[in-house]
């Protein structure tokens, strides 16, 4: 199915597994970008190295996310990144 999400960026939230693991999956094979983040930091790494390889996706995990003043802002490897 085409979504149209093709170059879009797509945050996510819970992705470690279940249902946000799932929805990060289908988003990565519709072509978009993610930001993913979950507590689950090392099962995080996991899932965004399984993305990357099963849909050649760009993903991008936070280690915490939060909301100011309207835009996304993460802390991305490291370094804090607005999105």
């Amino acid at each position: 199915m085409d979504l149209r999400l093709r170059g879009r960026t797509a945050v996510v939230g819970g992705a470690s597994s279940g249902l946000g693991a799932a929805i990060a999956d289908r988003l990565a094979g519709e072509g978009c970008r993610l930001l993913i983040w979950s507590r689950g930091g090392r099962r995080l790494e996991t899932v965004a190295a399984g993305l990357r390889k099963r849909h050649g996706a760009e993903v991008h995990v936070a280690e915490s996310a939060s909301y100011v003043t309207g835009q996304l802002i993460a802390v991305d490897g490291g370094r804090i990144a607005g999105y």
